[in-house]
């Protein structure tokens, strides 16, 4: 079993991981650089 401690910072590393994907996903996937204009990134 994980101690508290470790519990929380890999939480912490998990959220920053996901908050970069969905940075990078804004950034590459928008209407202007997506092939199809249709293209909605939610």
């Amino acid at each position: 079993m994980l101690a508290p401690e470790t519990k929380i910072k890999n939480l912490e590393i998990l959220v920053k991981s996901i908050d970069d994907t969905n940075a990078n996903s804004k950034r590459k996937i928008t209407p202007l650089t997506h092939p199809n204009r249709d293209f909605v990134s939610s």
